[in-house]
């Protein structure tokens, strides 16, 4: 019986040469949690690797905006990765808010990779609420963050 892990093999192979492929797996082989992978399938889990590789100190955020299978209308997903530092909920929200959406619910994995210094990178997924309201206002994204930018954290 093929495992999460094999599954996070194959897929990793099948889009990376086989040295980087193989670097990969060694790195993230045990890096998610049960709750982790019960959440996400090996081809998604493949998506976040390519985003946790591209953090670093000078780049430390990564973000997503999307839709899943499944989800209502109205509901729009966010994944926030973060490098080496957790970013309170109570920094999050407000900033989501002010863009229209309505945090309806939350969930927070650490990834442990296996590198040089023993990085940590944090996934955060959060669903929201009213995602027309927030079209409307990501049509005029340039003012909205003009007029957000003094209120921004420094995370953001």
């Amino acid at each position: 019986m093929r495992t999460w892990i094999d599954k996070l093999g194959e897929e990793l192979a099948r889009i990376y040469d086989p040295v980087r492929a193989r670097a990969l797996l060694e790195r993230y082989r045990d890096a998610f949690s049960d709750g982790y992978r019960e959440n996400y399938s090996p081809a998604a889990t493949v998506d976040d690797i390519r985003i946790m590789e591209g953090l670093s100190p000078g780049r430390p955020l990564g973000v997503d905006f999307h839709r899943r299978a499944g989800d209502h209308g109205n509901a729009v997903g966010l994944k926030i990765w973060s490098y080496q530092r957790p970013i309170p909920l109570s920094e999050r929200v407000p900033v989501l808010e002010n863009m229209g959406f309505k945090v309806v619910d939350e969930r927070t994995y650490q990834i442990a990779r296996h590198v040089a210094g023993r990085c940590r990178s944090q996934i955060r997924r959060l669903a929201s609420r009213h995602a027309a309201r927030a079209r409307r206002r990501a049509r005029g994204r340039p003012q909205v963050h003009q007029a957000a930018a003094s209120r921004r954290p420094s995370w953001w």
